[in-house]
């Protein structure tokens, strides 16, 4: 099983997206830790693309990351997918403050402090 880990650094490059593979993937676990100074929620957006456009290519998967509570300052978000899913063209991932297609760049104060994805060449 390969893991690919992205961090908050990645992001603050002005990366609008990474591409995690560009062979078809099947991802059994996906970990994000939340940033402890992230100041608004995200969305980690999953594409079955290597060339995804943000702002016009719908993503496939598409997971809330809350800021993190004043209390203990982090969150933790775990999708874990006993079957996998399968992204026939590849993986691209990207983090934005909205969903689906809008928010064409990524806004630094809101990114994880990591994403890990765990995949199986499929």
């Amino acid at each position: 099983m390969a893991v690919s880990t992205t961090t908050k650094a990645d992001w603050i490059d002005g990366n609008n997206d990474v591409i995690v593979s560009a062979a078809p993937v099947r991802i059994k676990t996906i970990e994000v830790q939340g940033s402890p100074g992230a100041t608004t929620d995200c969305y980690v957006r999953l594409y079955n693309s290597v060339n995804a456009t943000p702002g016009t290519t719908e993503p496939d998967l598409v997971i809330y990351v809350a800021r993190p509570n004043v209390k203990d300052g982090h969150t933790r978000v775990k999708v874990i997918l006993p079957q996998g899913l399968r992204f026939d063209t590849g993986l691209t991932m990207g983090v934005y403050t909205t969903p689906h297609t809008g928010n064409t760049s990524v806004v630094a104060a809101a990114a994880p402090g990591s994403v890990k994805i765990y995949w199986d060449p499929s």
